[in-house]
């Protein structure tokens, strides 16, 4: 069974992580892991029992959001990354990961905009 099939009888699930959709994050209650998407065949699966805490930082173009688990460190950059802060407090955020390139202009103004994901191993 291919991945587009096997998302169409999931009910959609694996599709909007998958699939390139206008989606760069998605908000779920009660996750026990955050899925960090880099690209196509780069996924980290991140257990909130590990996470430590989160750090925004706002700009005028482009801000920065680093959320620090205990042996990693994942900085997002974009715009109105402030908008993920509740849901972390919550360990709501299902999946996270940049916008495709060609959605960025389609820009909606309200939600938050990931632009490009950097995770760091802290063993280093």
């Amino acid at each position: 069974m291919s991945l587009k099939q096997l998302s169409k009888d999931s009910g959609g699930e694996l599709g909007n992580i998958i699939h390139d959709t206008p989606d760069c994050w998605h908000r779920e209650r009660e996750r026990n892991c955050l899925r960090v998407e880099m690209r196509a065949h780069e996924v980290f699966i991140f257990p909130y029992s590990q996470f430590l805490c989160a750090h925004q930082i706002a700009a005028a173009s482009e801000g920065t959001l680093r959320i620090i688990f205990s042996n990693h460190e994942i900085t997002l950059t974009g715009r109105r990354l402030e908008k993920l802060l509740p849901a972390l407090q919550e360990f709501a955020v299902d999946w996270i990961r940049p916008l495709s390139v060609r959605y960025r202009d389609l820009d909606r103004g309200s939600d938050a905009l990931i632009t490009a994901i950097d995770v760091k191993s802290l063993d280093d």
